[in-house]
């Protein structure tokens, strides 16, 4: 996220790709694609966009990499394939990519297992109130209300 000012005002600016969901990196890792994709689909739901800029970031090219990444790992990304994954299971391990293929998998079949069990034309959603929050909690009631929706999804799936 970030701020742009013009005439005074300021205005909430973030970046998204609707490309980020279909990346996993690990269990372990703070970013977590599917809640980046949730947020987004809220505030269109919702209607924020109208009140900030979005904007859609540009593929990296191999020189930009470099800036945060070495040259042996953008190396690695150019020549792995699919094909070719057991030549480099060295270089796999030390980049922490082998378990994608694993992770992958195990995605896939918990998507078709949510497929089974939700129908689009029945399952229906319902709006929950927002609580007020603790006196001790920092959490905003909308924040409570996402909490408590996401509580009750785990429940029935």
């Amino acid at each position: 996220m970030a701020y742009s000012q013009g005439g005074g005002k300021k205005k909430v600016c973030y970046y998204y790709d609707g490309d980020i969901g279909n990346y996993y990196y690990g269990q372990g890792h703070p970013m977590k694609p599917h809640r980046i994709r949730m947020t987004h689909n809220l505030l269109l739901n919702y209607g924020l966009y109208r009140k900030m800029e979005i904007y859609r970031p540009h593929k990296a090219t191999a020189e930009e990499m470099t800036k945060y990444h070495s040259d042996e790992y953008i190396k690695f990304l150019r020549s792995i394939r699919p094909d070719n994954m057991s030549e480099y299971s060295k270089q796999m391990q030390r980049f922490n990519v082998g378990e994608l293929k694993k992770i992958r998998k195990k995605q896939r079949t918990k998507k078709q297992t949510l497929r089974k069990k939700i129908n689009p034309r029945t399952t229906v959603v319902k709006k929950q109130i927002p609580k007020e929050p603790n006196q001790n909690s920092s959490a905003t009631p909308e924040f409570d209300s996402l909490t408590n929706f996401r509580k009750s999804l785990k429940r029935k799936y």
